[in-house]
């Protein structure tokens, strides 16, 4: 003969099942949005920042998931920002993509000779990052011809002390940037910036653009502020390492 619930022992089993219902929804939404990236990260203001900002959609989730121990070998600083958090994703351009079309406008408001030597700069700076690892074709026109996938927009000062700004968007098949801004003047001065201080940003902003993240070196061309002389290898070794690794992935620290 089965065995009788009174009331009082059905009420305590049914409030026992919903608290572990609950338990197992909060596990399933922590493991979903716990390697999702902020939708954007403030700077903190230092003299000659060089600051970007990335937006992570919802098609990232469902990536493949690596340890840092085996992720996070002979990549660099691919890995840096695992000093401070507990995971991170990584978003590049997907496999198979090979070329990207980037289009560099004359700065506007500066001497047309000057323009011209800013203009020379940017490009020297973004071909730092050639075929490492995609081909990358740059259109100087003073007319747009066709659609690009990068498109070069001037300031003549960026909030704060920024001197330029990258804000890219990704998912498992889709990497966009939705802006590339970089400044003609130095920050909270009136002076214009030099053609070598631009060609550094202008690297640092198309590493960015790459999918880079910020470095933990002042050496690395991709440090938070603009303290390199060139790129180093440990530049081209984090870009290789992150083409190398699965396009989304979530990265854990152990």
């Amino acid at each position: 003969m089965g065995r009788r619930w009174s009331p009082f022992s059905l009420l305590l089993l049914a409030i026992a099942t919903g608290l572990l219902i609950n338990q197992i929804q909060d596990r399933t939404q922590t493991s979903i949005a716990g390697g999702m990236d902020p939708s954007s990260r403030d700077c903190p203001a230092a003299m000659g920042e060089v600051c970007d900002g990335s937006e992570i959609t919802q098609g990232t989730v469902g990536g493949v998931v690596l340890t840092s121990a085996s992720a996070c070998v002979n990549v660099g600083y691919l890995c840096a920002a695992l000093e401070t958090t507990d995971s991170l994703r990584l978003g590049r351009w997907p496999d198979g993509t090979g070329h990207l079309r980037i289009r560099v406008p004359l700065p506007p408001g500066v001497a047309p000779e000057r323009a011209r030597e800013l203009q020379s700069a940017v490009v020297r700076g973004i071909q730092y990052w050639q075929r490492r690892p995609l081909e990358l074709s740059i259109d100087t026109h003073p007319t747009p011809s066709g659609e690009v996938d990068i498109e070069i927009s001037w300031g003549g000062g960026l909030t704060g002390s920024q001197i330029g700004f990258t804000r890219t968007r990704s998912s498992l098949d889709k990497f966009e940037v939705l802006g590339l801004t970089l400044s003609t003047r130095s920050p909270n001065s009136k002076y214009g910036r030099t053609p070598q201080e631009l060609l550094l940003t202008a690297a640092h902003e198309m590493g960015h653009a790459l999918g880079l993240p910020h470095s933990d070196s002042d050496r690395d061309v991709m440090y938070p502020t603009n303290t390199a002389r060139n790129l180093t290898t440990r530049d081209f070794r984090t870009v290789e390492a992150l083409y190398r690794l699965p396009n989304g992935a979530t990265i854990l620290k152990e």
